[in-house]
C-alpha cells in the first residue's frame, strides 16, 4: 500500500481562504487566476448580468456626483477669488 502525502496549508493560506469565504461567499470559486506560494489558483465571482447592470448604474451615479462635487468646488473657488461671494469671517 502506497503512502500518500497530503498538502498542509500554511497559516497565511488558511487566513486567505477564510477571508475569501467571507468576501465572496461559500460558492465554488474559479475563473480569475492568482498565485499563492508558487501555486496557481483560480476564482470567479458569481455576478449575473443584473448585478453588472446595478454596478454599472452605481458607477455612473458615483461618477456624476463626483463630477458635480468637483464642479461646485471649482465654481465656489472662482466666486471667492473674483469677490463674487464674501465670507463674513474672512
Amino acid at each position: 500500500m502506497a503512502i500518500q502525502q497530503t498538502y498542509k496549508q500554511s497559516e497565511i493560506e488558511k487566513r486567505l481562504k477564510i477571508l475569501r469565504r467571507q468576501v465572496y461567499g461559500k460558492s465554488k470559486l474559479s475563473g480569475i487566476k492568482y498565485q499563492t506560494s508558487g501555486k496557481t489558483s483560480t476564482y470567479r465571482s458569481n455576478l449575473s448580468s443584473a448585478d453588472l447592470s446595478y454596478i454599472q448604474k452605481d458607477l455612473a451615479k458615483v461618477g456624476l456626483l463626483t463630477f458635480l462635487a468637483i464642479g461646485v468646488q471649482i465654481a465656489l473657488y472662482m466666486a471667492l477669488k473674483n469677490n463674487l461671494v464674501k465670507l463674513p469671517f474672512v
